[in-house]
């Protein structure tokens, strides 16, 4: 293919994002961080409900919801920072 042959590049027009929809990007974020959580929380209580002595699954899930927690703070102290600089 010669660069003769190649389509010149197209920019779309750079917008600063609202504060608004980096808001809600940053809860879409943390509902999706909360769901996948909550799942694997989920199955480690019944897989360790079911594999008697197995407090190391326990044990997961609570470091598990820890590390939810985290990222939930995370998420949430991002987004603030957005809304604030943006507006």
């Amino acid at each position: 293919m010669e660069i003769s042959n190649l389509a010149p590049p197209t920019f779309k027009s750079l917008t600063t994002p609202t504060a608004v929809s980096m808001a809600d990007c940053g809860a879409k974020q943390t509902t999706k961080i909360t769901d996948t959580t909550a799942n694997i929380c989920t199955s480690l209580r019944s897989f360790s409900d079911v594999a008697v002595g197995a407090p190391e699954l326990f044990r997961v899930t609570e470091l598990l919801q820890l590390d939810l927690a985290l990222s939930v703070k995370t998420v949430t102290e991002v987004q603030e920072m957005m809304t604030t600089n943006v507006t």
